[in-house]
Formats: C-alpha cells, sequence, structure tokens
C-alpha cells in the first residue's frame, strides 16, 4: 500500500511539475526587447523546477500546463487531476523543498530526462525521474 502511494504520488507530481510562471501570460507587448533582456532559451530542468514551484506555492493547475497533453485535456479531466495532486500534496504536507540531480538531453534534443528529489512536509522523501519533450511551447512533461 505505501508502495502504491508513492508511485501514485511519484506520478503525479511528474505530471504536475514544470514552469514558474504559473499560468501567467507571457504574451508579446509587440516590441522587441533590447539586447541585453533576451532571455535564454528554457531548459528541461528549468521548465521541472518552474512546475515543482507552482506545486509548492499550491498552484496544481499552474503546474499541470507543463504536460505535453494539458491543451488536449478537458475541464473535468483538469479537475480530477488537480484534486487528485491536492489530495496527495496535503496528505505528504506540502512540497518543502526539492532539487533537480540531474538532466540528459537526448542526442536530437528533443527529448530529455529530469532527475528531482523531492522533500515533503511530513519529512519523506522521493526521487523521480520525469521524461520530458520538446514542442513548439518550450519543454513539457510526458
Amino acid at each position: 500500500m505505501k508502495k502504491q502511494f508513492f508511485v501514485i504520488l511519484t506520478i503525479a507530481l511528474a505530471c504536475s511539475i514544470s514552469v514558474a510562471s504559473c499560468g501567467q501570460s507571457s504574451e508579446s507587448t509587440g516590441s522587441e526587447p533590447a539586447p541585453s533582456k533576451i532571455i535564454k532559451k528554457e531548459t528541461p530542468s528549468d521548465a521541472v523546477r518552474k512546475s515543482a514551484t507552482c506545486l509548492q506555492k499550491g498552484d496544481f493547475k499552474g503546474a499541470l500546463q507543463y504536460r505535453v497533453d494539458y491543451e488536449e485535456m478537458t475541464e473535468k479531466q483538469l479537475d480530477e487531476f488537480v484534486k487528485l495532486t491536492e489530495s496527495l500534496y496535503n496528505m505528504r504536507k506540502g512540497l518543502k523543498s526539492f532539487e533537480i540531480v540531474d538532466e540528459k538531453i537526448a542526442e536530437d534534443g528533443k527529448s530529455a530526462v529530469v532527475t528531482t528529489e523531492f522533500v515533503f512536509g511530513d519529512g519523506s522523501t522521493n526521487k523521480s525521474s520525469d521524461k520530458l519533450l520538446l514542442t513548439d511551447k518550450g519543454w513539457r512533461m510526458k
């Protein structure tokens, strides 16, 4: 039962992890940024880090938007996934901290695996390896 819980938690976290904007729009203002303000391309680790930050803040839907299939999910599926993630999050008394411990990008540059170690509010830890794909919207979790 305990092992099954960790598997579900890992899946929920893996599906939830990604970008720190946590649902905020990144639409352009129409003007070109000054050369010194151009931001480098996001890495797979950046995507995982930003999603985990959303989880720490309790923004479960914001974290979900970095899944590959986010735009295809129905509102009902999103709500169910948010409820599951929130339930697991609360059972572990929140996400205290996380650390990206490894990032491996495939030779073709279109997929990656990011390994993250999570520390929960109840003191438990979990290591998760998440598969990501490079999409037209950036790195997204499978």
